[in-house]
């Protein structure tokens, strides 16, 4: 009976949660593009940061913190301040990175604050004072979110406590964070509830909530599309929420094959000059998204048309990515006449790419000495590439080391786990191997948990 019972009980529960949701279907006709000038539309985008200190030193990494260092200290402006606490938590020198974030918060900087905070929570693991300072600026970005989520560590309850609370303070933010941490809980559909919530208040954030809900959780491309499509008209423009939700619309009709409708969402995002695209949403930059759509469609001259206006935003991407896909025609050697070029403007990341062309085409002598160069350029990937040569082609292992050791200094997590497997297969070395497959978990690969707990190390 017990048994029929909990069969019967699981029925129940199973026949709530599976609410029924239609979606909505799509219009047939798709977005007139022909009137799009893309020559126009590439000429007048810019990046947040095109005016970045010391921009010609970029890719000579220690001259380029030394140029900045001196930079700041005639112009200790909050924008200068700021920048140069992103370039030490860059290189993972956290200790100089939260002093100067300090002398930022000091002059009235929300975004050091801001940016202080999620290093303490990620970083340093010093949880109450990241949570002290999201709370001073809990109507700033996600802040409140970051409360609870710092409360979620030891029970969502606690969580779902702090926002209930915040709602009742009129902190209208509190229902997107409600949102996520029901979304965390597999509770889709109370998040549906608190992002309706939210929008019944008048604030039309949410349909950019909406939209990755039912993109992402409950599977309705209709409605996602509909939902995005809302925020990206009604939201203000100064709002990001607006441009990602433009950025994602084109993701979805490219997921669909409408590619003229993600043609002409995407140029929208290009053409929203009023928002300066974050550094975090660096990974759906617009041109990148134009240039993967175009790449889809063997559209080969706009293609380029798109490539060739990153390479003159100062994106190595835009050289690399060119490069790469001639390489995959087997022009080679216009493959590599453009990653000469790249090389030639100090981007290290493309030395990288032509040697590893030649190693893959077996001129393992081309590939040494480009390699060579990339690592004097100081091109994290180079010094991996040119680690693997050594430990694959000459069996030196000892270059190998270095070069690894030399990468992960710089932050690099997969210099570090080579670092780690190398000493594991190779060298049987096991005490390495632990030190460096936990020194890579800490640089951000979070993949080998499970390893490292096996080793007895978490």
């Amino acid at each position: 009976m017990m048994k029929y019972l909990s069969i019967i009980i699981t029925i129940i529960i199973l026949t709530g949660c599976n609410k029924k949701i239609e979606d909505i279907a799509l219009k047939k006709e798709q977005k007139d593009i022909s009137n799009i000038n893309l020559d126009n539309v590439l000429k007048n985008f810019n990046k947040k940061d095109t005016n970045i200190l010391c921009k010609d030193l970029l890719n000579k990494k220690q001259e380029f913190l030394q140029c900045i260092k001196k930079e700041v200290n005639n112009n200790p402006s909050i924008k200068n301040l700021e920048f140069l606490a992103g370039v030490y938590v860059v290189r993972r020198d956290f200790s100089n990175a939260i002093k100067i974030y300090k002398q930022a918060i000091k002059k009235g900087s929300k975004k050091a604050t801001y940016l202080l905070a999620g290093l303490y929570n990620e970083q340093t693991k010093q949880r109450d004072k990241a949570k002290k300072l999201f709370m001073s600026i809990k109507d700033y970005k996600d802040s409140t979110c970051q409360v609870g989520g710092i409360l979620a560590l030891k029970d969502d309850d606690d969580a779902f406590d702090f926002y209930e609370q915040q709602i009742k303070k009129a902190n209208n933010k509190a229902y997107i964070c409600q949102g996520l941490l029901h979304i965390k809980q597999r509770d889709y559909y109370d998040a549906k509830d608190s992002y309706e919530k939210l929008l019944s208040l008048g604030d039309k954030e949410a349909y950019y909530y909406l939209g990755n809900l039912y993109s992402a959780y409950l599977l309705k491309k209709g409605r996602a599309i509909y939902n995005y499509t809302k925020a990206a008209n009604e939201l203000k423009d100064k709002n990001e929420r607006k441009v990602l939700s433009m950025l994602n619309l084109g993701a979805e009709y490219i997921s669909i094959d409408r590619y003229d409708d993600a043609v002409y969402w995407l140029v929208q995002a290009i053409k929203a000059k009023k928002v300066e695209f974050p550094i975090e949403y660096k990974e759906v930059n617009p041109l990148e998204s134009l240039v993967y759509l175009y790449r889809k469609t063997d559209n080969e001259k706009n293609m380029i048309k798109v490539l060739k206006r990153l390479q003159e935003l100062g994106e190595s991407g835009g050289y690399s990515d060119l490069a790469i896909y001639y390489k995959k025609k087997k022009d080679y050697k216009k493959a590599e006449q453009i990653f000469t070029e790249c090389i030639n403007k100090g981007y290290g990341d493309c030395a990288a790419g032509l040697g590893a062309m030649y190693y893959r085409l077996k001129d393992y002598k081309k590939a040494k000495e480009i390699y060579k160069i990339g690592v004097n350029l100081g091109s994290s990937d180079a010094m991996i590439n040119f680690a693997v040569y050594y430990d694959v082609i000459e069996k030196n292992y000892d270059k190998s080391i270095i070069l690894y050791k030399q990468a992960a200094k710089l932050g690099d997590a997969t210099a570090a786990q080579n670092l780690a497997w190398l000493y594991e297969k190779e060298l049987k070395d096991k005490e390495n191997a632990k030190i460096w497959f936990k020194k890579a978990y800490d640089l951000g690969d979070k993949s080998l948990e499970k390893k490292l707990k096996k080793l007895g190390v978490l």
